[in-house]
Parts: C-alpha cells; structure tokens; sequence
C-alpha cells in the first residue's frame, strides 16, 4: 500500500494505529461523512465574520488532520485558528487555499476508502 499523496500521508496513519486498516477506513468513511456539514459550518462561520465559532470549528478538524497526517492543511489550520482567537479575520485568499487543501485530503480519502473496498471485493 502506498497512501502518501501531496495533501496525506496515510501509510503513517496506518502505522499509528497499528496497522488496523479497519479503523483507519472507519475514521476516512466518518470524515467523509461529515465533510461537507463541516464545510458548510465553516463557511458560514467564515462569511458571517463569527471568529470565535470560526476557531472552534477550525480547532476541531486539526484533529482530524492530525489523524490523517495531513501536514499541509494541519498547518493551514494552525495559522487560520490563531488569527481567528487572536481577533484578525483571516483573508479570503488564506480561506480560500485551506478549503482547496481541505479538498484535497478529502479526495485522498475518498480515493482510499475506493481503494480499500476494491481490494477487500471478493474475486468474480
């Protein structure tokens, strides 16, 4: 398996749990799941200039990121929830890249949980 694309790095992820591909494909199927929830939540935090709900839902997809040893967007996330705690709105070219990054690690996700379940389909 070779999972490490421009936006994750899911061989590491693999090995932080202890090679359980299960779990790794549940926690994938599960931000999926929710992705475009969360990007509407952020969005509309975004938009309506809400700081304090900005960070918070920034805050908790760091999480995610981290699982997923998406790097990139991690430090995106970062940079985008201190400058929301701190006050400052954060440009729209600084939202606009953390949400193509954001794309991105959903398109890997989306691109394993394919590979995953191609892999497990029983032999015709």
């Amino acid at each position: 398996m070779n999972h490490i694309s421009a936006h994750t790095d899911l061989q590491s992820s693999l090995s932080d749990l202890r090679g359980d591909d299960a779990a790794l494909r549940l926690l994938a199927a599960k931000f999926i799941k929710r992705y475009p929830e969360k990007v509407h939540l952020l969005s509309s935090a975004f938009r309506e200039k809400d700081l304090p709900r900005f960070a918070g839902h920034i805050h908790r997809l760091r999480g995610a990121l981290g699982i997923f040893r998406a790097a990139r967007a991690q430090a995106m996330a970062v940079v985008l929830e201190h400058k929301a705690q701190s006050g400052s709105s954060p440009s729209d070219a600084e939202f606009s890249c953390f949400m193509d990054e954001l794309a991105g690690v959903a398109s890997d996700l989306s691109l394993y949980l394919g590979s995953t379940s191609e892999r497990s389909a029983p032999d015709q």
